[in-house]
């Protein structure tokens, strides 16, 4: 098993690997060398020539075509254009260093007409050549896929599960490695993007088996996994060659989501029951009526339905039942200045983690109730639903697109959801601009209204959301880059 490690994003140069410039110099100390002893050199015969610039151009082209690949994976990496699939090779360090002694040995017998020498040679050559046909004849065969959640939460580890299939009828496919990269679509500051790596040891024919990496995403939005590429150096190490397959997925991180704290049950939702607000009575309980029953004594003779009774001809009381759920209507405000600080960034995603859990709490303990989000940052956009888990998912989904900007229309907002609310519903502007913050949308009379005006800070956060253990208090929004861990493999039968 190989660990997923966190990559830089790549930089706009060109970039130079290290195989393809040592092919290179090769190639310029192999044509000096020529030159610089044409005494020699001139009495070669036209066979030993013709090798000596054959393998001169063997040497440039594997350094053009890196070159080459370099560059397409450069471009993938930052999508500005797409990859297909294709076959790569590659030399590692262990290759070079047996392609160099290869090389001396060949210039030797040339320069010093040994046929001891261009034997070993020869006899070299075979497993570099052999070692290059296995690895190319095992990815022939290979068929990979991925399957990755749909969702998940920003600090939450998860697993990717990555199948490996080998089509060849007779023979086992040995040490292949499939690479996997995640990118988000959106980059922000301080988003990295992974690669992950799983070694399928040995896979027999017509087989499949399955590996699965662990995974932690740091940053909500929405993540692109892909491409996947197999690679082999079975079975001497020599050479590496490669197959890059443009399978790709996308998943949607959501905010942090935790716990609220007992304080805002103890203060802001007292606060919000004390407001005077007409209501209409929909029973002589203000409660919400529930069904009809048979008399029994003790019951209030007020609640007696005459009509049912006389029907019946017998006592039929109305019953009603508690209702204490309420609406919830919440105005995001997600405010960027023009140039905004990394501490604007945090506040804006302690935002959206907030609301999260506050909708995720409203939809458990109100299942009858709606749910009303106004979002107002780069975009303004407006949702409403049912208290449901399918509801809550879909809000959630809006909460892990959003993206923070001017929010021009706050205060519209919040007047158009102050109007739309009503007596049983708890409204709930959720900021991070109203204590001593410049703003050329003063929110301040909002506090003076019906809505409840939360100001989030990274020490009013804590104060109102509790984290869950495995996440704690350096899982925040601001501090998470990505993660992940080994996992095993897991073999299935043939199909």
């Amino acid at each position: 098993m190989r660990s997923v490690s966190p990559n830089a994003p790549a930089s706009g140069r060109l970039p130079l690997p290290i195989s393809a410039l040592a092919a290179l110099l090769v190639a310029a100390t192999l044509l000096v060398a020529y030159f610089g002893a044409w005494n020699t050199t001139a009495r070669w015969s036209t066979l030993t020539r013709m090798t000596f610039f054959v393998a001169i151009g063997v040497l440039v082209l594997f350094s053009m075509q890196t070159f080459v690949e370099e560059w397409i994976r450069k471009q993938s990496s930052s999508r500005r254009m797409p990859v297909f699939q294709k076959n790569r090779v590659h030399i590692p360090r262990e290759g070079l260093t047996y392609l160099g002694i290869m090389i001396v040995l060949l210039v030797g017998s040339m320069l010093g007409q040994s046929n001891m020498m261009m034997l070993v040679f020869a006899v070299m050559a075979g497993p570099f050549v052999l070692n290059g046909w296995t690895a190319f004849t095992a990815l022939q065969g290979s068929r990979v896929t991925r399957s990755v959640p749909k969702r998940a939460m920003c600090g939450e580890q998860f697993s990717v599960e990555v199948s490996y299939r080998n089509e060849r009828p007779w023979l086992s496919a040995w040490m292949m490695l499939v690479r996997d990269q995640v990118r988000a679509v959106k980059h922000r500051q301080e988003a990295v993007e992974a690669v992950a790596s799983v070694l399928f040891t040995r896979v027999g024919p017509k087989a499949t088996q399955l590996a699965h990496y662990r995974i932690r995403l740091g940053h909500r939005g929405k993540y692109v996994f892909g491409p996947l590429s197999v690679s082999s150096r079975y079975p001497l190490g020599l050479i590496e060659r490669g197959l890059v397959v443009n399978v790709p997925s996308e998943m949607l991180i959501y905010p942090m989501i935790g716990k609220l704290h007992p304080r805002w049950k103890r203060e802001l939702v007292g606060a919000s029951e004390l407001v005077t607000s007409s209501q209409s009575k929909g029973g002589i309980f203000n409660d919400d009526f529930h069904h009809l029953r048979e008399y029994r004594m003790g019951d209030n003779p007020k609640s007696i339905h005459w009509r049912s009774s006389a029907r019946r001809n017998e006592l039929i009381i109305r019953e009603f039942h508690q209702n204490r759920e309420h609406h919830l209507s919440v105005v995001v405000d997600l405010h960027l200045s023009a140039h905004p600080t990394p501490q604007e960034l945090h506040e804006a995603e302690l935002i959206l983690s907030f609301v999260a859990t506050l909708c995720t709490e409203h939809s458990r303990t109100c299942r009858e109730s709606t749910v009303r989000i106004a979002i107002s940052g780069d975009k303004t956009s407006v949702y409403e639903a049912a208290a449901s888990p399918a509801n809550l998912e879909f809000l959630l989904d809006q909460l892990a697109l959003a993206e923070p900007g001017a929010a021009t229309t706050t205060s519209a907002m919040l007047a158009e959801a102050q109007r739309l609310a009503s007596g049983n519903t708890r409204l709930v502007l959720v900021t991070s601009r109203l204590h001593g913050k410049p703003s050329s949308h003063d929110l301040a009379h909002a506090q003076t209204g019906r809505a409840q005006v939360i100001h989030i800070d990274a020490a009013s956060f804590s104060s109102l959301v509790i984290l869950d253990d495995h996440l704690g208090a350096a899982s925040l929004p601001n501090s998470m880059g990505a993660e992940a861990e080994e996992a095993e493999l897991v073999p299935m039968d043939d199909e």
